[in-house]
């Protein structure tokens, strides 16, 4: 996007700020999220929920993971339309209403106690125009694990772990074991989590000081 930008505006000078500074609230999981072997997984999205956006890996990866018969449920957050809802309708009509949730779209504290109920956060859009989706920190914050596609800034905001090829089938596959190891135990869900808040405190503190020095240098112009 910054390359198209400045193919479009050469005589421009401009800067360019990350979206963590957005984040306002603390970086923490709720004392309520509790991982325990006893109880689901939950793989959350909460997006506009297209095929750009990622809905049918989604999807996918969820109705593959039941059909292992692995511990985890499905929540979808956002509006879709008429087709990609007639997808979420047949999977919860295969393996129930109760395993896969759609809630529609969502504000202000629903937003964030839905957001809170995340335990692996699935977002692999293929949109060719993804820059630095504010959701998934907004998703970290609240305690959840990113699992992303490599478009866009991602790939260097986040830990490599959290980082899968956007190829379509090779994302599908890999979430797929990557979930099956958290649920079984082979991977350390509290620790994976650990590192991304921690990763995502350093980019807000990043982000805002180079917010504030844009605004400084305004002031100065003005």
């Amino acid at each position: 996007m910054r390359l198209k930008f400045e193919a479009i505006y050469p005589l421009y000078a401009f800067k360019i700020v990350g979206n963590g500074w957005l984040i306002k609230g603390p970086i923490r999981t709720p004392k309520s999220k509790v991982i325990s072997r006893d109880s689901p997984l939950v793989l959350g999205l909460l997006s506009n929920l297209n095929l750009d956006k990622g809905v049918g890996r989604f999807l996918e990866i969820l109705s593959e993971l039941l059909r292992l018969s692995q511990p985890v449920t499905g929540l979808l957050l956002g509006p879709a339309n008429e087709n990609v809802a007639d997808l979420i309708t047949k999977v919860q009509l295969k393996y129930g209403h109760n395993l896969l949730r759609w809630h529609g779209p969502v504000f202000g504290s629903s937003k964030e106690y839905l957001l809170s109920e995340i335990d692996v956060f699935l977002f692999s859009s293929s949109h060719p125009s993804e820059a630095q989706p504010l959701v998934v920190f907004e998703a970290i914050a609240s305690g959840a694990v990113p699992i992303v596609s490599s478009l866009g800034c991602l790939k260097d905001d986040l830990p490599a772990g959290s980082i899968i090829s956007d190829s379509h089938e090779e994302f599908v596959q890999k979430a797929v074991c990557l979930i099956t190891d958290y649920c079984q135990g082979r991977r350390d869900l509290l620790s994976e989590r650990t590192t991304a808040q921690n990763r995502l405190a350093e980019l807000r503190d990043d982000h805002r000081g180079a917010f504030e020095k844009v605004i400084d240098e305004f002031l100065g112009i003005c």
